[in-house]
C-alpha cells in the first residue's frame, strides 16, 4: 500500500458476520458506508482482516474511472474546500497548472487509491468474492452470497452519495466534463489497469 496521509479509513477494515463465516472488506467510494450501515442493522460487527479467522471475504468493485471522479470530488471537498472557499471558487481558480498536477499524480488519498491495493491485504488462503457496485441488485447479491436475507431500514442508512452534497456533486460534474479528453481517460486507465482485472473477476 502506498504511503499516503491518513484520511480516516482503516485499510483492511470491514465487518464480520454474526456466525464469523463472512468478512466484508470495505473499499472507499464503493458503497462502503451504505453497505456497512445495512450490515450493522443485521448484527454484523466491525473488524479487521488482521484478526479475522473465518474463510470468506467479499468486497465491492467499481468502474475505476467512475470511482476516481467520485473519489477526487470527495478528496477536494473534504480537504481543500472550506469556509469562504467552495467548489465554484475552486472551478473558477482551476487552470492548466492545477490540471497538470492532478493528472500527473492521479492518486491523492484512500478515495483514489487503486482498489487492488485494498484487495492485496486479503491473506492467502481466504476465499474472496468480488461483487459489482450495482445499486439495483447489490444487496440482493450480498444476501445470496452470505446465505442471509438482509433486513434494513433505508431511513437509517447513509449512502454518502455525491448528489447529497452540492460541492461534491458540482465537482463530479466538472471532472466528468474534463474526462471528455481522451488523454486523461487513458492516464486513468493506465493507473488503474489492475483494477480492470478485478472487474473481470466479478462473479455477482
Amino acid at each position: 500500500m502506498r504511503n499516503l496521509i491518513s484520511r480516516g479509513h482503516n485499510v483492511g477494515g470491514g465487518l464480520v458476520s454474526p456466525d464469523g463465516n463472512y468478512f466484508f472488506l470495505s473499499i472507499p467510494k464503493n458503497a462502503s458506508v451504505f453497505i456497512s450501515s445495512v450490515l450493522r442493522q443485521n448484527d454484523w460487527n466491525y473488524s479487521d482482516l488482521s484478526v479475522y479467522s473465518g474463510p470468506n471475504v467479499f468486497c465491492v468493485i467499481r468502474d475505476p474511472v467512475e470511482r476516481w471522479i467520485s473519489g477526487m470530488a470527495t478528496y477536494i471537498s473534504a480537504n481543500l474546500l472550506g469556509e469562504n472557499y467552495g467548489s465554484e471558487m475552486f472551478i473558477d481558480d482551476y487552470n492548466e497548472l492545477v490540471e497538470r498536477l492532478i493528472f500527473d499524480n492521479i492518486v491523492f488519498d484512500d478515495h483514489t487509491t487503486p482498489q487492488i491495493e485494498f484487495v492485496n491485504f486479503v491473506p492467502a488462503g481466504k476465499h474472496i468474492e468480488f461483487l459489482a457496485a450495482n445499486k439495483n441488485n447489490l444487496l440482493d447479491n450480498i444476501s445470496k452470497y452470505t446465505n442471509c436475507q438482509l433486513k434494513y431500514d433505508l431511513t437509517l442508512t447513509n449512502e454518502n452519495a455525491s448528489k447529497n452534497n452540492f460541492d461534491t456533486n458540482n465537482l463530479v460534474n466538472f471532472f466528468q466534463k474534463k474526462l471528455i479528453e481522451k488523454k486523461y481517460v487513458e492516464k486513468l486507465k493506465t493507473t488503474y489497469r489492475l483494477d480492470y482485472l478485478l472487474l473481470q473477476a466479478i462473479t455477482l
